[in-house]
This record gives C-alpha cells, sequence and structure tokens, in this order.
C-alpha cells in the first residue's frame, strides 16, 4: 500500500473520511479442518456507483474511439464500454 501519511493509522483514518468510502465486511470461513480463515468483501456494485459512475468517466466511455483503443479492444467490440479488469493475486 502507498503511504500518503506518517503512520498507517492517519492514512486509515484519513480513507474512512472520504464519502465513497465502503467499509468491508468481514467474513469467517471454517475449514474443514476446524481452522477459522477470514476475508473481507466489498460488493463490487458499490465499488462501480461510488467511483466509477461520475460524470467525467461517462464521457470518456462514450467519447472513446476506435483509434484510441488496442486491436483487441476493437476486435472484441469493446469500444465505448466499460472495461473491469480482475488480477488473480486480488482474488487469492
Amino acid at each position: 500500500m502507498i503511504q500518503f501519511a506518517k503512520s498507517m493509522f492517519l492514512q486509515r483514518k484519513y480513507v474512512r473520511r472520504d464519502p465513497r468510502f465502503i467499509k468491508p465486511r468481514e467474513i469467517s470461513l471454517l475449514s474443514k479442518s476446524g481452522k477459522t480463515h477470514k476475508y473481507y468483501y466489498i460488493p463490487v456494485e458499490k465499488v462501480l456507483v461510488n467511483f466509477v459512475v461520475n460524470d467525467e468517466i461517462i464521457n470518456n466511455i462514450q467519447n472513446e474511439q476506435d483509434d484510441m483503443v488496442s486491436q483487441y479492444v476493437r476486435t472484441n467490440r469493446m469500444v465505448n464500454c466499460l472495461r473491469l479488469t480482475t488480477y488473480g493475486d486480488d482474488l487469492w
């Protein structure tokens, strides 16, 4: 994580002050061996509404032109579409 404040405490405090902040929900899972594993969940829908749905991004999507994107995007007819990418390390 990139540090923007002198301490992680202050950085977390700053981030939580943002009105778009979505508090992660802690979920505990019990393995077959009886060990508890925790993960944190934030609904994708809330992330999209809070961070993606704004006039500037929507304008950029609507005004995107074929010569501004890769051949892959053109071939798969994704021009003028919101494209989301997830990474395996974010899921494991």
